[in-house]
């Protein structure tokens, strides 16, 4: 369905300063107070057959077509993999306003707003950050904070990275921490990270999925000095632990959206027929250091794609549920 134009909204409405009503003019509680009442009265016309019309119209509010069973042994496997050191968290289904969007360059108008206080989470790491940032908040050096969470993300358009579908699950870890310039504490979370990716595929495929050839693939500027120690730090330790892992170290691209500093990483599997499907990405941040206003803190993000791992890689045909009609 297109989406209606600001400006003819607007227009047809009557109202053209509407927005500036909406977002200046009112105070936060007397906004809740009109979406509140605009949403009760939207909801009270409609009826059941124009409810189910709707349910099989939008894609992000029906069910995943992966095998729940598929998910829950690959979120087992990750759960194992990253307990110890990183704790578990039950994220809430919602955050507050702004949380893919203030600290990271994104489009507010990409989050799925609750409210005019809450968004629905599209951004699990994003939420992992808050989360370390209140516990550090009145530490300036303390210890390494690592948090981890599965969750379904309801994907906006900017976060769609690991999956095309309107949802999924995925499995998020979150390091964060007080450190001057230097690289150890770098590298040394980044191996950490990236072990739990590793031992993840690596699992799967000792008990039945189709895992193919591992690539992991380094993004850093090669005039820094964190590029040239990563052969030693990072890569050596990884080989070390899984030999069969292909690993690359790329200065000239990087596959975040321009939040990614000084390093970000991606996971990629082959399947089969050879072809390869990135399922883990991540980086640092300045999240942490945005929000406690120090800038000595450091935050290390990534994320597994739980349902891509166990659509194209499960251990046998999946046996799926009927596609979504279009």
């Amino acid at each position: 369905m297109t989406e209606p134009r600001l400006g003819d909204v607007l227009r047809d409405a009557g109202v053209p300063d509407l927005v500036e009503i909406l977002s200046e003019r009112l105070t936060q509680p007397e906004l809740e107070t009109v979406l509140l009442e605009a949403y009760r009265q939207r909801v009270g016309r409609v009826m059941p057959p124009d409810l189910l019309e709707q349910y099989q119209r939008e894609q992000r509010v029906q069910p995943s077509l992966v095998r729940a069973s598929v998910c829950a042994e690959i979120d087992a496997v990750a759960r194992w993999a990253s307990a110890p050191p990183f704790e578990l968290l039950e994220l809430s289904p919602i955050c507050p306003s702004g949380t893919i969007a203030v600290v990271a360059p994104v489009d507010p108008g990409a989050a799925s707003s609750v409210g005019s206080s809450s968004e629905v989470v599209s951004s699990c790491v994003s939420v992992l950050a808050l989360e370390c940032a209140r516990r550090r908040q009145d530490s300036a050096a303390g210890p390494l904070i690592r948090l981890s969470a599965s969750h379904r993300e309801l994907h906006a358009p900017y976060s769609a990275q690991l999956r095309s579908e309107p949802h999924a699950r995925v499995f998020a870890l979150c390091s964060a921490g007080a450190a001057e310039e230097d690289l150890r504490f770098v590298t040394d979370n980044l191996v950490e990270q990236l072990r739990v990716h590793l031992q993840v595929v690596e699992q799967l495929r000792r008990v039945g999925h189709r895992i193919g050839v591992v690539r992991v693939a380094l993004f850093v500027r090669s005039e820094t000095d964190l590029y040239h120690v990563i052969p030693e730090r990072v890569f050596e330790p990884l080989f070390t632990a899984f030999p069969g892992v292909r690993l690359a170290l790329d200065p000239d691209r990087s596959p975040g959206q321009g939040y990614y500093a000084p390093l970000s990483f991606t996971v990629a599997v082959e399947d089969q027929a050879e072809v390869e499907h990135r399922i883990g990405l991540g980086g640092f941040t300045d999240w942490t250091r945005q929000l406690l206003g120090r800038g000595t803190e450091r935050l290390l993000v990534s994320v597994i794609a739980i349902e891509q791992l166990g659509e194209v890689f499960g251990p046998s045909e999946p046996e799926r549920i009927p596609s979504r009609q279009s």
